[in-house]
C-alpha cells in the first residue's frame, strides 16, 4: 500500500512584510504604555496635573482598548478582516 501526502503549503515571501506591519505597531505601543509609568511623575510637574489626572491619564490607553474591543469584533466576525486590518493601519 503506498500512502500519497499531499504537497506542502507554499507561503509568499511578502508573508513577513505583513507580519512586521502587525507586530512593529504593537512593539512600539507596549515600549510606550510600559515607560508612561516611568514618565508621568515628570509629566505631572511639568502640566501641573493632579493625581486624578494622571490616573487618567496612565488609564486612558486602556480605557480606549476596551471600548474599542466590541466593535471591532464585531467587525471583523461581519466583515473581511483583510480590508478592516488594512483600514485600521
Amino acid at each position: 500500500m503506498t500512502t500519497t501526502y499531499a504537497p506542502a503549503t507554499v507561503y509568499p515571501r511578502y508573508r513577513w512584510v505583513v507580519l512586521s506591519s502587525w507586530m512593529m505597531p504593537h512593539l512600539w505601543s507596549f515600549v510606550f504604555l510600559s515607560s508612561l509609568g516611568l514618565m508621568l511623575p515628570s509629566i505631572r510637574e511639568e502640566l501641573g496635573l493632579s493625581a486624578l489626572q494622571e490616573g487618567f491619564l496612565g488609564g486612558a490607553s486602556q480605557l480606549a482598548n476596551i471600548l474599542l474591543a466590541v466593535p471591532f469584533g464585531w467587525f471583523l466576525s461581519r466583515f473581511n478582516p483583510k480590508h478592516i486590518t488594512t483600514i485600521s493601519l
